[in-house]
């Protein structure tokens, strides 16, 4: 095999399908991001600042109201600043026995041709 199998259950509950491959090559590549810092766990977190506004009604029913906005997102990592910004999509389900809960997010960038890494959490 050209990579090693790592486990990742506790024995006797791996399934053939739930397993990780790595090898040297991998290994090297992980440690290298790390000592750069470009690995999520060798920096903090971005500082971040948002702006969200624009709220408009895009549907309302008995049981849900699907809202849009805009959002500016502001983030300090690593000594450089990123601004992202994106039209959001949101859906709110009532609970008459519990709170509210939002049942879809979607977010569209603006101006997004490239990849963006890592940046999920921000937004």
């Amino acid at each position: 095999m050209p990579g090693d199998q790592l486990d990742v259950h506790s024995a006797g509950q791996q399934r053939p399908d739930e397993r990780v491959y790595d090898d040297g090559r991998m290994r090297r590549l992980r440690v290298e991001r790390m000592l750069q810092g470009y690995s999520p766990s060798a920096v903090a977190a971005a500082r971040t600042v948002r702006v969200i506004s624009r709220f408009t009604e895009h549907e309302i029913t008995d049981t849900s109201v699907t809202i849009r906005s805009a959002q500016i997102v502001n983030a300090f990592k690593r000594n450089d600043f990123l601004t992202f910004g994106a039209n959001l999509t949101h859906t709110i389900v009532f609970d008459d026995e519990g709170p509210d809960k939002i049942s879809l997010k979607v977010v569209r960038l603006i101006d997004s041709e490239d990849a963006v890494s890592a940046s999920g959490y921000l937004l």
